[in-house]
């Protein structure tokens, strides 16, 4: 048991002290190149994946939004760092202001599958049920392959509701019958699976 004890903390060492190196190469990089809108994409992205990996909340996503915002003034038109955004905000538990990022994502690109997938997550959060049911479905129709979270998302949404209502029962085990055959064409859904499993061990 101690054994299996130590084996853990030096895992857990060995991760710390890798995103550790990677945010400080980042800050030197930056310091040759403050303005590098890639840098402090890498560096957000960075503590954002701290935040959900070593669930350390509060000053990491804080220290995610600002290097977001910096690479913004270069990135403008970039769908991806207003959805960058969007996902910082949502973690830190401001649902309007991620909102207001994703809605801006999909301004940038209309057909882009992660912003209305995160779009509908909020809506969960906000529990205004309907529109997360139509920001999922528009979601899977961005991207019918990879869409199972999206689908799975709807099976969660209708088997909620589906009480004394067959049809919605029925919508429900479609919903996740699709999400389970599409499941290997899914990222979102294989980082879940991954994180959920990382969790139990």
């Amino acid at each position: 048991m101690k054994k299996l004890m130590d084996s853990e903390e030096t895992t857990n060492t060995r991760i710390i002290k890798k995103m550790h190196a990677q945010i400080e190469r980042c800050k030197i990089d930056l310091q040759k190149d403050p303005s590098n809108p890639d840098l402090h994409v890498r560096l957000g992205d960075i503590y954002i994946k701290w935040h959900l990996d070593i669930y350390n909340a509060g000053q990491y996503v804080d220290e995610a939004i600002t290097e977001y915002q910096l690479a913004m003034e270069s990135l403008l038109n970039s769908h991806e760092i207003y959805y960058k955004l969007g996902t910082a905000f949502y973690y830190k538990g401001d649902m309007d202001k991620a909102l207001n990022y994703f809605t801006t994502a999909l301004e940038k690109k209309n057909d882009y599958y992660d912003a209305y997938y995160m779009i509908a997550e909020t809506f969960i959060k906000k529990a205004h049920f309907t529109d997360a049911i139509d920001a999922a479905t528009a979601a899977t129709q961005c991207s019918w392959l990879g869409s199972s979270s999206a689908h799975y998302l709807l099976y969660k949404l209708y088997e909620a509701s589906s009480f004394k209502d067959t049809k919605l029962k029925i919508k429900a085990l479609w919903e996740k019958m699709i999400s389970f055959l599409l499941i290997s064409f899914d990222k979102t859904a294989i980082k879940n699976i991954a994180r959920g499993l990382s969790y139990l061990a």
